[in-house]
């Protein structure tokens, strides 16, 4: 099978272009969609679905509520026809009612969330935490926490959506580099446990949240694994009080985790949005380390 291809929903900043996207799929007649990503990029992501004939979904699939992947639902489900939406139990409420999850997005990301967009209510009927079939296809739903604890991964015949279990991957530009997505709550245990989950399924491609799909290898869970841990162990060490600046620590990120290094060769445009999410994860792994 050739690789699955995502959706790319750019916003109009520096270097958010191949970052935020969806996937979309056919399966026996089913139309599936796998998290729509912000309110602003819907009228891209529902002009991309017309193009490919889609005219109705009949399964939206959030691998967790976060806004970038899935801050659109309620302006999609105004928009579009949406059969229902599959989630983890615990982000019914944050769909139902987003008040919560809009105050902490704007808490965490300032003006970002701003230009993503304020999330809209979904009505309740259409939210399920469960499905086991596609058409005729079986799909499997695997909880996989750390990244946010309603995070959850879906396998399709061969292929595993990972939403950012694993981190976050840039194959077009930089085919060796990983970083891990660990934001505010981010708690160690369920971290490493979801890698050694996924890592048990069998499948032929990993299709990441940010960004597009690789071959499933037993390398890139080492690697996931290994960079976490190492990640830990620095933050502790230059930034338990911070010790260095954020730009030099980077750089020392980069000189002791080969996965991350090719941050130094990435264009300008990326190395800026990439910097935004760096200061996230080391923030996360900071107050994991020292809760307030």
């Amino acid at each position: 099978m050739t690789r699955p291809n995502p959706i790319d929903l750019p916003l109009s900043l520096p270097g958010f272009f191949n970052f935020f996207s969806s996937w979309a799929l056919q399966i026996d007649g089913a139309w599936v969609v796998i998290d729509p990503g912000c309110s602003a990029t819907i009228p891209r992501l529902i002009s991309e679905l017309q193009a490919r004939g889609c005219r109705q979904i009949d399964h939206l699939l959030l691998t967790h509520i976060h806004l970038d992947h899935a801050g659109g639902v309620g302006s999609l489900v105004e928009e579009f026809s949406v059969s229902e939406v599959i989630c983890h139990e615990k982000a019914i409420p944050h769909l139902v009612d987003p008040s919560e999850l809009w105050a902490g997005s704007i808490k965490t990301l300032g003006n970002l969330a701003e230009i993503q967009g304020k999330p809209k209510p979904v009505l309740s009927n259409i939210l399920k935490v469960n499905v086991s079939r596609v058409g005729d296809s079986s799909l499997e739903i695997f909880p996989s926490p750390g990244h946010a604890p309603h995070h959850i991964s879906f396998l399709f015949s061969n292929m595993l959506f990972v939403g950012e279990a694993l981190g976050v991957v840039i194959p077009e530009y930089a085919p060796n580099y990983l970083r891990p997505a660990t934001p505010h709550k981010f708690i160690l245990e369920p971290y490493l446990n979801s890698i050694e989950r996924l890592r048990s399924i069998s499948c032929e491609w990993l299709c990441f949240g940010h960004f597009g799909a690789i071959r499933r290898s037993a390398e890139i869970f080492d690697k996931a694994c290994d960079q976490i841990n190492l990640w830990m162990a620095l933050v502790a060490d230059f930034y338990h009080p911070p010790k260095v600046s954020t730009k030099d620590f980077i750089n020392i990120l980069a000189k002791n985790d080969p996965t991350f290094a090719p941050y130094l060769t990435l264009p300008a445009s990326l190395q800026m949005r990439e910097q935004r999410f760096i200061e996230n994860s080391i923030n996360g792994i900071l107050k994991f380390i020292r809760p307030i």
